[in-house]
Parts: C-alpha cells; sequence; structure tokens
C-alpha cells in the first residue's frame, strides 16, 4: 500500500468491524490475506476529517484556479485572433478603397479625355464639313445613336 496523504497514517485493523468504528476518513484499505482470530487483517489508510476536507478544499481551489488560468489562456488566444482577423479585414477593406478610388479617378479621366476628345472632333467637322464615315460613327453613337455597333458611353 502506498501512502496518498501527507498526514495520514497506515495501520494494521482484524476484521471489517474494526474499519467501521474508525473515527477517521478511510483513505484506502487493502486486505494482507493474513488472518488473526478468524478474521482477515486488513492495512488501512486514515487521516483525520479536518485535515481531510482542508485538503480537498485545497484541491478544489487549485483545480479551479488551473481550470481558470486555461479558460483564460483560451481567451486570450481567441481575442488575438479576432484581433489579428479584423486587422486583415480592415487592411483588406482598404484596399478595396484604395482600388475603389484609383478605379473612379480613371474613370473620371477618361470620361474627361472622351468629352475633350469629342469637343475636337466636333470642331474638326465644323471646320472640315465632313469627317470620315468611321469617325461619323462614334460621334453619331455618343449622341445617342447605336445602330451601327459601336458605343462609346460611359
Amino acid at each position: 500500500m502506498v501512502k496518498t496523504h501527507e498526514k495520514s497514517r497506515i495501520y494494521a485493523v482484524v476484521g471489517t468491524n474494526n474499519v467501521k468504528n474508525i473515527e477517521k476518513v478511510v483513505l484506502q484499505m487493502e486486505a494482507t490475506g493474513q488472518i488473526s482470530g478468524g478474521y482477515l487483517i486488513y492495512l488501512v489508510e486514515t487521516v483525520a476529517a479536518e485535515d481531510y476536507d482542508r485538503t480537498t478544499a485545497e484541491g478544489r481551489a487549485a483545480a479551479a484556479e488551473k481550470e481558470l488560468k486555461e479558460y483564460k489562456e483560451a481567451f486570450f488566444e481567441t481575442t488575438d485572433n479576432l484581433n489579428a482577423e479584423k486587422e486583415a479585414l480592415e487592411e483588406l477593406l482598404e484596399q478595396a478603397r484604395d482600388a475603389g478610388g484609383n478605379y473612379r479617378r480613371k474613370l473620371n479621366e477618361a470620361a474627361q479625355e472622351n468629352a475633350e476628345l469629342r469637343k475636337a472632333l466636333i470642331e474638326c467637322r465644323r471646320i472640315l464639313g465632313e469627317l470620315p464615315p468611321e469617325i461619323e460613327r462614334l460621334l453619331n453613337n455618343e449622341e445617342g445613336e447605336k445602330d451601327n455597333g459601336y458605343t462609346c458611353t460611359i
């Protein structure tokens, strides 16, 4: 038998009736295989009730502290993961905003360039009279005639 409590005692008891009369907490009991007076002899480990209760309470407190520590670690790990994910999503959002801003800027630049080219073509038409058919089709498409396959709208 191995002692399981620092304040316990191990001793021999003859018969199970004597074990029932023990006023201490029985931690473990083991038959020795020997007989005395017709009764089996047992090794019994006992501890005073106040020592057992205190140790048990200390054990529960230690277990609760360990569980709390594990919970805190898991909580902080989850929080760290969520913060990292949030930062990554914020970076993606910023990139999307930048890309959208660039797209709008390029779109505005293209629209402005198209407007300037249109003005230049209209001025050419005014000066030259008539323009080549392809250019006339482009000008007409921008003016709303889209029957010949060219599209120049933005």
